[in-house]
Protein backbone atom coordinates (compact mmCIF):
# COMPACT_ATOMS: atom_id res chain seq x y z
CA UNK A 1 0.00 0.00 0.00
CA UNK A 2 2.93 2.64 0.26
CA UNK A 3 3.19 2.87 -3.31
CA UNK A 4 -0.28 4.61 -2.88
CA UNK A 5 0.74 7.40 -0.79
CA UNK A 6 1.98 10.54 -2.11
CA UNK A 7 5.80 12.04 -2.99
CA UNK A 8 5.94 13.67 0.73
CA UNK A 9 9.71 13.87 1.38
CA UNK A 10 9.92 17.48 1.29
CA UNK A 11 7.70 17.63 4.66
CA UNK A 12 10.64 17.11 6.34
CA UNK A 13 11.76 20.41 5.26
CA UNK A 14 8.57 22.16 6.41
CA UNK A 15 7.98 20.44 10.15
CA UNK A 16 10.26 19.19 12.72
CA UNK A 17 9.19 16.29 15.16
CA UNK A 18 10.09 17.32 18.68
CA UNK A 19 8.76 13.77 20.43
CA UNK A 20 6.10 10.89 19.95
CA UNK A 21 4.44 10.13 23.38
CA UNK A 22 2.21 7.54 25.21
CA UNK A 23 -0.31 8.37 27.24
CA UNK A 24 -0.11 7.02 31.06
CA UNK A 25 -3.14 4.10 31.79
CA UNK A 26 -4.04 4.29 28.03
CA UNK A 27 -1.63 2.42 25.48
CA UNK A 28 -3.75 2.47 22.78
CA UNK A 29 -2.77 6.36 22.24
CA UNK A 30 -0.25 7.81 20.96
CA UNK A 31 0.88 11.66 20.71
CA UNK A 32 3.49 12.75 17.91
CA UNK A 33 4.53 16.66 18.64
CA UNK A 34 5.81 18.82 16.04
CA UNK A 35 6.47 22.37 14.90
CA UNK A 36 7.46 24.04 11.49
CA UNK A 37 10.77 24.91 10.69
CA UNK A 38 12.27 28.06 11.37
CA UNK A 39 14.28 30.34 9.12
CA UNK A 40 16.21 33.54 10.47
CA UNK A 41 14.61 32.81 14.08
CA UNK A 42 10.90 32.93 12.28
CA UNK A 43 8.51 29.65 11.61
CA UNK A 44 7.98 29.59 8.10
CA UNK A 45 4.29 29.96 7.92
CA UNK A 46 4.35 30.79 4.53
CA UNK A 47 6.54 27.71 3.02
CA UNK A 48 3.81 25.67 4.86
CA UNK A 49 1.12 27.07 3.35
CA UNK A 50 2.56 26.76 -0.12
CA UNK A 51 3.95 23.28 0.68
CA UNK A 52 -0.23 22.56 1.29
CA UNK A 53 -1.18 24.34 -1.86
CA UNK A 54 1.38 22.20 -4.07
CA UNK A 55 -0.90 18.99 -2.38
CA UNK A 56 -4.13 19.90 -2.83
CA UNK A 57 -4.90 17.94 -6.04
CA UNK A 58 -3.80 15.08 -4.80
CA UNK A 59 -5.87 15.47 -1.63
CA UNK A 60 -8.74 16.46 -3.49
CA UNK A 61 -8.79 14.73 -7.07
CA UNK A 62 -9.55 11.18 -7.16
CA UNK A 63 -6.49 9.12 -8.04
CA UNK A 64 -7.96 7.62 -11.24
CA UNK A 65 -9.11 11.24 -12.78
CA UNK A 66 -5.27 11.79 -11.69
CA UNK A 67 -3.47 8.91 -13.71
CA UNK A 68 -5.79 9.88 -16.51
CA UNK A 69 -4.33 13.38 -16.22
CA UNK A 70 -1.19 11.71 -16.15
CA UNK A 71 -1.41 9.84 -19.48
CA UNK A 72 -2.67 12.65 -21.31
CA UNK A 73 0.24 14.82 -20.38
CA UNK A 74 3.23 12.00 -21.10
CA UNK A 75 0.81 11.48 -24.47
CA UNK A 76 1.18 15.09 -25.27
CA UNK A 77 3.36 17.09 -23.63
CA UNK A 78 2.80 20.48 -25.01
CA UNK A 79 -0.56 20.04 -22.98
CA UNK A 80 0.94 19.46 -19.65
CA UNK A 81 0.76 23.48 -18.50
CA UNK A 82 -3.01 23.69 -19.12
CA UNK A 83 -4.14 20.00 -17.65
CA UNK A 84 -2.10 20.92 -14.68
CA UNK A 85 -3.76 24.59 -14.14
CA UNK A 86 -6.83 23.02 -14.62
CA UNK A 87 -6.49 20.06 -12.22
CA UNK A 88 -5.15 22.75 -9.68
CA UNK A 89 -8.23 24.83 -10.57
CA UNK A 90 -10.63 22.13 -9.76
CA UNK A 91 -9.22 21.01 -6.40
CA UNK A 92 -9.24 24.73 -5.42
CA UNK A 93 -13.14 24.87 -6.76
CA UNK A 94 -13.84 21.89 -4.20
CA UNK A 95 -12.49 23.70 -1.46
CA UNK A 96 -14.34 27.07 -2.56
CA UNK A 97 -17.45 24.84 -2.88
CA UNK A 98 -17.23 23.09 0.51
CA UNK A 99 -16.89 25.69 2.46
CA UNK A 100 -20.45 27.20 1.09
CA UNK A 101 -22.04 23.90 1.78
CA UNK A 102 -20.84 23.33 5.03
CA UNK A 103 -18.89 25.89 7.49
CA UNK A 104 -16.76 23.58 8.66
CA UNK A 105 -15.62 22.22 5.50
CA UNK A 106 -12.95 22.99 3.37
CA UNK A 107 -10.23 23.65 5.94
CA UNK A 108 -6.42 24.03 5.82
CA UNK A 109 -6.77 20.99 8.81
CA UNK A 110 -8.13 18.92 6.67
CA UNK A 111 -5.41 19.12 4.21
CA UNK A 112 -2.58 18.75 6.92
CA UNK A 113 -4.18 15.91 8.24
CA UNK A 114 -4.12 13.49 5.04
CA UNK A 115 -0.47 14.93 4.48
CA UNK A 116 0.47 13.71 8.03
CA UNK A 117 -0.86 10.77 7.54
CA UNK A 118 0.42 9.60 4.51
CA UNK A 119 4.12 11.11 5.16
CA UNK A 120 4.48 10.17 9.09
CA UNK A 121 2.54 6.50 8.82
CA UNK A 122 2.87 6.11 5.36
CA UNK A 123 -1.15 5.24 5.26
CA UNK A 124 -2.44 6.53 2.15
CA UNK A 125 -5.50 8.16 1.46
CA UNK A 126 -8.50 5.97 0.78
CA UNK A 127 -11.01 8.14 -0.44
CA UNK A 128 -11.29 11.86 -1.55
CA UNK A 129 -13.95 13.19 1.08
CA UNK A 130 -13.55 16.52 -0.43
CA UNK A 131 -14.15 15.31 -3.40
CA UNK A 132 -17.56 13.71 -2.04
CA UNK A 133 -18.13 16.37 0.66
CA UNK A 134 -19.37 18.17 -2.87
CA UNK A 135 -20.97 15.84 -4.97
CA UNK A 136 -25.31 16.56 -4.51
CA UNK A 137 -25.94 13.44 -4.78
CA UNK A 138 -23.75 12.40 -2.21
CA UNK A 139 -23.76 14.71 1.04
CA UNK A 140 -20.72 13.43 3.54
CA UNK A 141 -21.24 14.71 7.07
CA UNK A 142 -18.63 12.04 8.70
CA UNK A 143 -14.94 12.19 9.21
CA UNK A 144 -12.30 14.71 8.03
CA UNK A 145 -10.94 11.75 5.97
CA UNK A 146 -10.45 8.25 5.74
CA UNK A 147 -7.11 6.53 5.36
CA UNK A 148 -5.58 2.47 5.40
CA UNK A 149 -2.48 1.42 6.56
CA UNK A 150 -0.98 -1.83 7.58
CA UNK A 151 0.31 -3.18 11.27
CA UNK A 152 3.71 -4.06 11.79
CA UNK A 153 2.47 -7.57 12.02
CA UNK A 154 1.55 -7.37 8.38
CA UNK A 155 -1.78 -9.06 9.21
CA UNK A 156 -3.54 -6.38 10.65
CA UNK A 157 -5.60 -3.57 8.82
CA UNK A 158 -5.55 -0.23 10.50
CA UNK A 159 -8.23 1.83 8.93
CA UNK A 160 -7.69 5.62 10.21
CA UNK A 161 -10.76 7.90 10.96
CA UNK A 162 -9.50 11.46 10.47
CA UNK A 163 -10.49 14.53 12.72
CA UNK A 164 -8.76 17.40 12.07
CA UNK A 165 -8.84 20.76 14.29
CA UNK A 166 -7.68 24.12 14.40
CA UNK A 167 -8.44 26.03 17.32
CA UNK A 168 -6.74 28.96 19.75
CA UNK A 169 -7.75 27.21 22.70
CA UNK A 170 -5.25 24.17 23.08
CA UNK A 171 -8.33 22.88 25.57
CA UNK A 172 -11.40 23.42 23.35
CA UNK A 173 -9.30 21.90 20.05
CA UNK A 174 -8.96 18.66 21.91
CA UNK A 175 -12.76 18.88 23.29
CA UNK A 176 -13.90 19.13 20.32
CA UNK A 177 -11.88 16.56 18.84
CA UNK A 178 -13.87 14.04 21.96
CA UNK A 179 -17.08 15.11 21.14
CA UNK A 180 -16.68 14.39 17.58
CA UNK A 181 -15.38 11.27 18.18
CA UNK A 182 -17.74 10.38 20.63
CA UNK A 183 -20.66 11.36 18.39
CA UNK A 184 -19.25 8.90 15.76
CA UNK A 185 -18.81 6.26 18.17
CA UNK A 186 -22.48 6.77 19.43
CA UNK A 187 -24.03 6.47 15.84
CA UNK A 188 -24.15 3.39 14.57
CA UNK A 189 -25.62 4.99 11.20
CA UNK A 190 -23.01 7.04 10.54
CA UNK A 191 -20.32 4.31 11.28
CA UNK A 192 -22.14 2.07 8.82
CA UNK A 193 -22.32 4.80 6.23
CA UNK A 194 -18.45 5.51 6.82
CA UNK A 195 -17.82 1.83 5.79
CA UNK A 196 -20.08 1.65 3.16
CA UNK A 197 -18.37 4.65 1.83
CA UNK A 198 -15.05 2.99 1.91
CA UNK A 199 -16.18 -0.29 0.16
CA UNK A 200 -18.71 1.48 -2.44
CA UNK A 201 -15.84 4.32 -3.58
CA UNK A 202 -12.16 3.33 -2.55
CA UNK A 203 -9.67 5.20 -4.85
CA UNK A 204 -7.44 2.95 -5.38
CA UNK A 205 -6.69 2.89 -9.25
CA UNK A 206 -7.47 0.95 -12.18
CA UNK A 207 -4.50 -1.27 -11.49
CA UNK A 208 -5.37 -2.05 -8.04
CA UNK A 209 -7.70 -4.78 -7.93
CA UNK A 210 -5.85 -7.51 -5.96
CA UNK A 211 -5.59 -4.93 -3.32
CA UNK A 212 -9.33 -4.21 -3.30
CA UNK A 213 -10.29 -7.41 -3.20
CA UNK A 214 -7.92 -7.79 -0.19
CA UNK A 215 -9.56 -4.81 1.53
CA UNK A 216 -13.26 -5.66 0.74
CA UNK A 217 -12.21 -9.18 2.84
CA UNK A 218 -11.24 -7.21 5.58
CA UNK A 219 -14.59 -5.29 5.21
CA UNK A 220 -16.64 -8.61 4.77
CA UNK A 221 -18.01 -8.70 8.48
CA UNK A 222 -18.53 -12.57 8.03
CA UNK A 223 -14.79 -13.02 6.52
CA UNK A 224 -12.39 -14.15 9.52
CA UNK A 225 -10.49 -11.24 8.08
CA UNK A 226 -12.87 -8.73 9.62
CA UNK A 227 -11.42 -9.79 13.16
CA UNK A 228 -8.12 -8.81 11.57
CA UNK A 229 -9.53 -5.22 11.25
CA UNK A 230 -8.18 -2.09 13.88
CA UNK A 231 -10.03 1.30 13.87
CA UNK A 232 -8.02 4.27 14.79
CA UNK A 233 -8.78 8.20 15.26
CA UNK A 234 -6.19 10.19 13.96
CA UNK A 235 -6.80 13.56 15.34
CA UNK A 236 -4.71 16.91 14.18
CA UNK A 237 -5.06 19.40 16.41
CA UNK A 238 -3.27 22.87 15.60
CA UNK A 239 -3.38 25.39 18.47
CA UNK A 240 -1.87 29.13 19.19
CA UNK A 241 1.35 29.34 21.02
CA UNK A 242 2.05 32.09 23.24
CA UNK A 243 5.53 31.63 23.17
CA UNK A 244 6.70 32.51 19.74
CA UNK A 245 6.16 35.93 20.78
CA UNK A 246 8.82 36.02 23.64
CA UNK A 247 11.31 34.23 21.22
CA UNK A 248 11.33 36.87 18.92
CA UNK A 249 13.71 39.23 21.24
CA UNK A 250 16.48 36.26 21.02
CA UNK A 251 19.29 36.47 18.53
CA UNK A 252 17.83 34.02 15.53
CA UNK A 253 20.59 31.26 15.99
CA UNK A 254 18.97 31.06 19.79
CA UNK A 255 15.25 30.58 18.71
CA UNK A 256 15.04 27.22 17.88
CA UNK A 257 16.68 25.37 20.28
CA UNK A 258 15.04 27.57 22.90
CA UNK A 259 11.44 26.94 21.44
CA UNK A 260 12.21 23.47 21.22
CA UNK A 261 12.77 23.37 25.29
CA UNK A 262 9.95 24.79 25.73
CA UNK A 263 7.61 23.05 23.66
CA UNK A 264 9.19 19.29 24.90
CA UNK A 265 7.33 21.31 28.43
CA UNK A 266 4.31 21.78 26.46
CA UNK A 267 4.02 18.46 24.93
CA UNK A 268 4.10 17.09 28.46
CA UNK A 269 1.41 19.41 29.76
CA UNK A 270 -0.70 18.03 26.69
CA UNK A 271 -0.11 14.58 27.63
CA UNK A 272 -1.74 15.23 31.02
CA UNK A 273 -4.88 17.08 28.90
CA UNK A 274 -5.28 13.92 27.15
CA UNK A 275 -5.32 11.92 29.46
CA UNK A 276 -8.00 13.76 31.73
CA UNK A 277 -10.28 13.96 28.91
CA UNK A 278 -9.53 10.09 27.88
CA UNK A 279 -10.51 9.07 31.67
CA UNK A 280 -13.52 11.70 31.50
CA UNK A 281 -15.11 10.12 28.09
CA UNK A 282 -14.27 6.46 29.29
CA UNK A 283 -11.95 5.84 26.04
CA UNK A 284 -9.72 3.19 27.14
CA UNK A 285 -10.61 0.69 24.24
CA UNK A 286 -10.11 3.32 21.46
CA UNK A 287 -7.55 3.69 19.39
CA UNK A 288 -5.63 7.03 18.80
CA UNK A 289 -3.18 8.62 17.03
CA UNK A 290 -2.84 12.24 17.59
CA UNK A 291 -0.33 14.58 15.55
CA UNK A 292 -0.16 18.44 17.44
CA UNK A 293 1.13 21.40 15.82
CA UNK A 294 1.56 24.72 17.53
CA UNK A 295 1.35 28.07 15.30
CA UNK A 296 1.94 31.85 16.20
CA UNK A 297 -1.57 32.26 15.51
CA UNK A 298 -4.19 29.84 13.74
CA UNK A 299 -6.51 32.63 12.78
CA UNK A 300 -3.33 34.51 10.58
CA UNK A 301 -2.19 31.00 9.09
CA UNK A 302 -5.99 30.14 8.26
CA UNK A 303 -5.95 33.87 6.75
CA UNK A 304 -2.41 32.77 4.64
CA UNK A 305 -3.98 29.74 3.26
CA UNK A 306 -7.07 31.07 2.22
CA UNK A 307 -5.37 34.38 0.71
CA UNK A 308 -2.44 32.15 -1.27
CA UNK A 309 -4.45 29.18 -2.25
CA UNK A 310 -7.17 31.67 -3.72
CA UNK A 311 -9.90 29.99 -1.75
CA UNK A 312 -11.30 33.27 -0.61
CA UNK A 313 -11.85 34.75 3.15
CA UNK A 314 -11.13 32.94 6.00
CA UNK A 315 -14.50 33.64 7.43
Amino acid sequence: MNSLTGKHDTFNARVRKVSRLSVDGFPRVQASFYYLAFQDGLPTIDQFVLYLKHRMVTFCIPRRERMHVRAQILADSDEAERLVLEQFEKARDLFIRAKEQQKKAGEPGELILFVLLEWALRAPQLISKMYLKTSAEMPVHGTDGIHVGLHDDGETLLLYWGESKLYGDLPDALDAVFKSVRDFQEDAGKQKREIDIVRDHMDLGDDQQALRDALLEYLDPYSNKANKRRHVFACFVGFDYSRYEQLRKLHPDQVEEEFRKLFDQRAVEAIELLRRRLVADGMEVVNFEFFLIPFPSVKAFRTAFFKHTGIGNAE
